[in-house]
């Protein structure tokens, strides 16, 4: 019983310290690390959202799916899409409408990659 108090005190000791840490992030302006100590924590869609407007679309797609949010994945890849066209990043924005399984908007980024 006493190692399982002592257990539940570190642990808790740990979660402070590494909310300690998260503060320093925000208060620096180091969102990603930020997002990284939030992931370490649990909270998972505050990381996803820190990850979405750091633009790092793709850490914030895969730890959706990971985590089991399939609705944030997926509304994470359709925003990611949109962006990638306003962009004119055509190739991306094709290669992504593909594995959407949208093989129309595909073949028309696929066609505007080229020309630019």
């Amino acid at each position: 019983m006493a190692k399982n108090i002592d257990f539940i005190i570190k642990t808790i000791e740990n979660e402070e310290e590494v909310l300690n840490l998260l503060l320093d992030d925000f208060q620096k302006k180091d969102f990603y690390s930020a997002s990284q100590k939030q992931i370490q924590l649990g909270y998972y869609t505050d990381a996803i959202g820190i990850l979405r407007v750091l633009n790092k679309y793709d850490e914030a797609i895969t730890l959706a799916r990971e985590k089991g949010l399939e609705g944030d994945a997926l509304k994470l890849e359709l925003e990611y899409l949109k962006k990638l066209e306003k962009s004119n990043q055509y190739n991306k924005a094709g290669y992504l409408a593909n594995q959407l399984g949208f093989e129309t908007k595909a073949i028309k980024n696929f066609n505007l990659g080229s020309r630019v």
